[in-house]
């Protein structure tokens, strides 16, 4: 099923792209935006709840995203290959970020984690070769395998004492980390490199 909206966004028809999201009807569904390779900005409803899996995925020109306070779900794969998105600001209402949210995101370069999240699942930030650095809050106290995989340029990380669990290969073939403690519990197996981290 392909979305009224994804055909009138991928021939360019912003007119009709915008007359469909202002009807307070109108959800982001699944594949809602996906493969519209030359869509360069979009600002989401304030009535929208959620976005689905894949919605922008393959987005590839896709540079700026406002997402409003209203949304309190972005199921997996939502970002996922938007190669040209460089920042994003999430908003203070979503409790996870989820898998593969933003794999393959090789220009994104800066992110707030807001104090509502408290899961970052499998290969969230899988491959953003940009991320410079990642301050993770107080509220998260689970991180997924693969979770930060291949983000070569990733030097920085802040985690909090209150974390309980970080997965497997979370932060392997980070090549520029500098190393940072490690909470009570968490194995060094976090660092490893892992070949099939993309598939999980």
């Amino acid at each position: 099923y392909v979305p009224a909206i994804n055909v009138a966004a991928k021939k360019e028809n912003y007119d009709i792209v915008n007359f469909l999201m202002s009807n307070n009807q109108f959800k982001i569904v699944k594949n809602c935006f996906t493969h519209c390779k030359k869509l360069r900005q979009i600002k989401i409803p304030s009535f929208i709840k959620s976005i689905g899996a894949y919605a922008f995925s393959h987005c590839h020109s896709l540079v700026q995203i406002e997402i409003p306070s209203s949304v309190d779900i972005i199921e997996r794969e939502a970002f996922s290959h938007c190669y040209s998105l460089r920042i994003i600001k999430l908003p203070s209402s979503i409790k996870t970020i989820s898998e593969s949210m933003f794999r393959h995101c090789s220009s994104l370069a800066e992110i707030e984690i807001p104090l509502s999240v408290t899961k970052i699942e499998v290969n969230a930030f899988y491959d953003c070769i940009s991320l410079k650095q990642i301050v993770i809050p107080s509220s998260v106290v689970e991180i997924e395998t693969c979770a930060f995989h291949g983000c070569i340029s990733l030097c920085h990380v802040t985690l909090p004492s209150s974390i309980k669990y970080i997965g497997a290969y979370a932060f392997g073939n980070c090549n520029s980390l500098i190393p940072f403690p490690l909470p009570d519990g968490i194995s060094e197996d976090i660092f490893h490199h892992h070949e099939t981290c993309d598939i999980f």
